[in-house]
């Protein structure tokens, strides 16, 4: 960056009232050069600059129902995601590729109970956008064993998607939806150029 540059941003900074002062550090942690999905977030930002605000801001969710999930001792991912076998009642018809290359060995200890909220898109919208409206990523970070538990009893019409971490730490929208019989399941990444569609249930804390 030239000095010049560097002296813009500075000046600007300034003039930032203190109260705003701690959204201006995420959005520079968000767009820093190895933040992860960071294109996508300046990109989504920069959006906003040339288009300016909505007359009107819209939610992108709605508000369904609390969920309170229960502790867990041990969750073996590869125990319980066996695709063509039925397990706790869930018939798992398709495990995805992304899926299975980064979740699959994954075992997850000591998982605390939480209470979550459900959400309902009620505007199709990409990962960034929907991560933001619900708190951003400590809120909206679940596991896998919770994922587990919720589509035991989960509606099978719907589409119901999770931002979990993989076994390299890094946060994936897990999904899964009923078809063909079964359960599938995949994750997909964050910077994925695609919305969700309306109807799609999501949660944060």
């Amino acid at each position: 960056m030239s000095k010049d540059m560097l002296g813009s941003v500075v000046r600007a900074a300034v003039g930032v009232p203190q109260g705003r002062l701690d959204t201006l550090a995420k959005i520079a942690s968000r767009i820093a050069e190895d933040a992860p999905g960071g294109e996508v977030w300046h990109e989504h930002l920069d959006y906003l600059i040339r288009m300016g605000l909505p007359s009107k801001v819209e939610k992108l969710l709605k508000f369904l129902r609390p969920i309170s999930l229960p502790a867990v001792a041990k969750f073996v991912v590869a125990e319980k995601f066996r695709e063509g076998e039925t397990v706790d009642g869930i018939k798992m018809a398709w495990v995805g590729k992304n899926f299975k290359a980064n979740f699959l060995t994954k075992v997850e200890e000591a998982v605390p109970a939480l209470e979550m909220r459900e959400h309902e898109l009620v505007t199709g919208s990409r990962d960034p956008a929907i991560i933001t409206e619900l708190g951003g990523e400590d809120r909206v970070e679940t596991f896998l064993a919770h994922l587990w538990e919720e589509l035991k009893s989960a509606d099978q019409n719907r589409y119901h998607v999770r931002y979990i971490r993989d076994v390299n730490r890094v946060l994936w929208a897990v999904n899964g939806y009923w078809y063909g019989g079964g359960l599938r399941v995949e994750a997909d990444p964050l910077d994925d150029p695609s919305d969700w569609r309306v109807g799609y249930r999501f949660a944060s804390r």
